[in-house]
């Protein structure tokens, strides 16, 4: 048993449910897994081990359907979903959808994320959209492991014709595409 949003955490056969203050259920106890996020909110895991989010009085908020899901920093502002097809999207801590589930994502800094649609590489300003940089033509951004520390200056390896460089959150090129 464990205590969070308000609400407690049970376990039963190795799953996992929700229960309020007076023991009322708000989930049954059938979850794989069960993580406590800010703003009254959890991420599930189905059985079949498929993710969402629901606040601490059982409504749901993202739909229980995807292959993976997480919150983007410490703030719990953003989710960010994978689908079965490995397509990501953005939602907002409200449920609602920032960015459709068409993307690749790759590193993120608070509110600033990588990705990358159709062979157009994106800088997205997720607290306002209209910021979005869209990078130079025939710019790919690399995959790396994303990192989560505080406070660090986070940068995006990229690579146009074969040269490789980095770029940091704000656009600025710190390692021209000469590598």
């Amino acid at each position: 048993i464990e205590f969070a949003n308000n609400v407690f955490i049970l376990t039963k056969n190795k799953k996992l449910g929700l229960v309020d203050l007076n023991n009322n259920e708000i989930i049954p106890t059938t979850y794989y897994q069960i993580y406590p996020r800010k703003n009254n909110r959890f991420i599930l895991l189905s059985p079949e081990k498929k993710g969402g989010v629901i606040d601490n009085k059982g409504n749901i908020i993202i739909p229980n359907k995807y292959k993976y899901i997480t919150n983007l920093h410490l703030a719990d502002d953003f989710y960010l979903v994978k689908d079965i097809n490995n397509n990501e999207g953005i939602f907002d801590f409200k449920g609602n959808e920032i960015l459709p589930v068409e993307y690749v994502f790759y590193n993120s800094d608070k509110g600033t994320i990588f990705g990358s649609k159709d062979e157009q590489a994106f800088l997205f300003d997720l607290n306002n959209l209209d910021n979005t940089i869209i990078l130079d033509e025939g710019i790919e951004l690399v995959s790396t492991v994303r990192h989560y520390s505080g406070g660090e200056q986070f940068y995006q390896i990229i690579s146009k014709n074969d040269k490789y460089g980095i770029i940091n959150f704000k656009n600025v090129i710190v390692i021209s595409l000469e590598y």
